[in-house]
């Protein structure tokens, strides 16, 4: 294990996790007397310190939740009482920590959060373009570009674009595989755009 900690001098059984110690010794036991702690504390408060018995409530949910653990099927629930439900709740936020802590904008399937964005935009007939580069990695292995060649290969016509529409589409459309945009501050006029999208 990479993170166990192991002592070959001591009896105490190897840790493979970075737990906090009070749930490595949490069990049934434990429950009770930390249940039994909490109402006796709770009822000293209520008798001798004039405490509203509203108070009361959280030692008694705390004792509701802790015996519907241990007469569910779970064995997390059941040898972890109350604090059991945490794992539970962790993982039924997961996806959201993912997505809107640790996942990039471009990771993410089938579609990126990028991709997403521009779906969005549309949508809401906004403008989907963003000024200064890429946020992608263009030097991680994989990326695909096409490069500048001084003597290009000649690719047919019917090569160069896909149809798309099936013989049922009334107004099929003829793509290009590879399109030209405008550039920085206009370098490249709407009819040059044009003329190098022949």
């Amino acid at each position: 294990y990479d993170d166990a900690t192991v002592d070959m001098d001591s009896d105490r059984p190897l840790r493979v996790h970075n737990f906090p110690d009070f749930i490595e010794k949490w069990s049934v036991r434990m429950f009770y007397n930390c249940g039994f702690a909490i109402t006796a504390g709770a009822a000293a408060s209520v008798a001798y310190l004039s405490v509203s018995p509203v108070w009361a409530a959280p030692v008694a949910l705390y004792w509701c939740i802790g015996y519907r653990d241990m007469q569910t099927t779970s064995p997390i629930r059941r040898n972890f009482p109350v604090i059991g439900n945490i794992r539970f709740l962790c993982e039924t936020i997961r996806p959201e920590i993912q997505q809107y802590f640790i996942e990039k904008d471009s990771d993410g399937r089938p579609f990126t959060r990028l991709e997403r964005q521009i779906v969005y935009r549309r949508a809401k007939r906004l403008s989907e373009n963003e000024p200064f580069g890429t946020k992608y990695n263009v030097y991680e292995t994989g990326y695909e570009w096409t490069a500048h060649s001084m003597f290009p290969t000649f690719v047919p016509e019917e090569h160069r674009r896909h149809l798309i529409g099936s013989s049922q589409c009334t107004q099929p459309y003829s793509a290009s595989l590879l399109n030209i945009s405008g550039m920085s501050y206009g370098a490249l006029s709407k009819n040059a755009t044009l003329a190098l999208n022949r």
